[in-house]
């Protein structure tokens, strides 16, 4: 796709002093192939993922030293969603909403994954880590485990996988990454036929998280086309750790500026 739909753009960008670009990706351009269409109605997470891999091998092909991030935009209306119609069980779907943000967070940051290394051998673990979740440690270092497993079956132990191995591990920050995000609240809004803006109640808001080089490009008060995930957080006001109580919420990949009111 981007071969075939992107190279002009690809060739003339000029990214010298950039750290992080936001590549825009049509989804028409998706939808023109079968695998490529119903991978990212059903997986759009992995699809992301992969498809900025492969985007990354396109800068680097060009000498670009610039992360690129991809931000597909141009959703059909199909995928439009009333606000106060999403439910738990929607989670995980592509959603598109017009809204007009009401409040923005300062820029903060969550630890996407973290590297450990064993006190023992000093072999390095990478843990993926959940927004807003608890933060993962291993459990046990796999190459002293191997280790010991084969001394084990050297003594005739009979059941060594049973053998539950203490771990010990520092977490190395420096090799950690970090995501930047952004925290923005919403209002889901439409425009009658007039192109008036009709504002919708309480009822009508929602909050949503931006990330890369989103943050700080969002300002109070704009009116904007979301498109996203639709995920679940924890509520922001817990009182313990184990707390079941959920949110929904947008994971936004994209955002399309909206007209103001005529």
């Amino acid at each position: 796709m981007f071969e075939r739909d992107y190279a002009q753009d690809l060739s003339r960008l000029g990214l010298e002093d950039e750290a992080l670009f936001g590549f825009e990706v049509q989804y028409a351009h998706l939808a023109e192939n079968d695998v490529l269409k119903n991978e990212f109605h059903t997986r759009p997470s992995e699809v992301l993922r992969i498809g900025n891999q492969v985007l990354r091998e396109q800068f680097v092909k060009h000498n670009y030293s610039t992360r690129p991030i991809i931000r597909v935009v141009g959703f059909p209306d199909s995928y439009r969603r009333r606000v106060n119609e999403l439910r738990m069980r929607d989670r995980g779907s592509l959603i598109s909403v017009d809204v007009k943000v009401t409040s923005v967070s300062p820029p903060h940051g969550w630890l996407k994954y973290a590297h450990y290394v064993c006190d023992f051998c000093g072999e390095t673990t990478r843990v993926e880590q959940r927004r807003a979740r608890e933060r993962k440690s291993p459990s046990f270092c796999k190459p002293c485990w191997e280790i010991e497993e084969r001394e084990l079956k050297k003594e005739g132990f009979p059941a060594p996988h049973l053998l539950r191995l203490p771990g010990s591990f520092q977490i190395d920050v420096s090799e950690s990454h970090y995501k930047d995000i952004q925290s923005i609240h919403m209002r889901e809004i439409a425009f009658d036929t007039q192109r008036h803006l009709v504002e919708s109640r309480s009822q009508f808001e929602i909050e949503g998280v931006v990330s890369d080089d989103l943050v700080g490009d969002i300002k109070n008060h704009s009116l904007l086309r979301v498109n996203g995930i639709l995920v679940v957080e924890p509520v922001p006001t817990r009182t313990f750790a184990k707390d079941t109580r959920r949110m929904l919420s947008i994971e936004v990949f994209s955002i399309e500026p909206l007209p103001d009111e005529e």
